[in-house]
């Protein structure tokens, strides 16, 4: 059956007992209707084929954490107009970590004259704010899958 549909989905978590059925497989026969029609589903368990997505899984966290301390690196160097706006993006953008989740952030402002030259007294003066962060797994994500 396709995972697509509702019933399939449900059963895929699924944690009772599973029968062995050969040496790296183990499965569990379920009875369904589906479409007036009454069918034999079998949930099957793969020894390998989890090792297999296992190993998959790592390569994923860890390139999502190289992709992700390459962007902290860009978003440090970036000046922001106001604290709010510095925090609201960079919590916009750990959203979209499928795996991570920011652990540290830290805002720090910086004030830049906008002449050139020595600075006076009187000169106006331009309050910048940039961020840093740390990310880290998070596995209740991770679990999630």
């Amino acid at each position: 059956m396709p995972e697509k549909l509702l019933e399939a989905r449900q059963l895929i978590p699924y944690s009772g007992p599973l029968e062995e059925l050969e040496a790296g497989y183990s499965g569990k026969e379920f009875t369904r209707e589906y479409g007036e029609v009454k069918q034999r589903w079998l949930l099957i368990y793969s020894e390998q084929a989890y090792e297999r997505e296992a190993k998959t899984v790592k390569k994923q966290i860890q390139k999502e954490k190289d992709e992700a301390t390459r962007e902290l690196k860009r978003w440090s160097r970036t000046d922001f107009g106001c604290e709010k706006d510095a925090e609201a993006t960079l919590l916009r953008w750990a959203k979209k970590l499928k795996y991570h989740a920011l652990e540290e952030m830290n805002l720090s402002s910086k004030r830049i004259r906008t002449s050139k030259g020595r600075p006076k007294a009187e000169d106006p003066v331009i309050q910048h704010y940039r961020i840093t962060a740390t990310i880290k797994e998070d596995a209740n994500k991770i679990d999630a899958i």
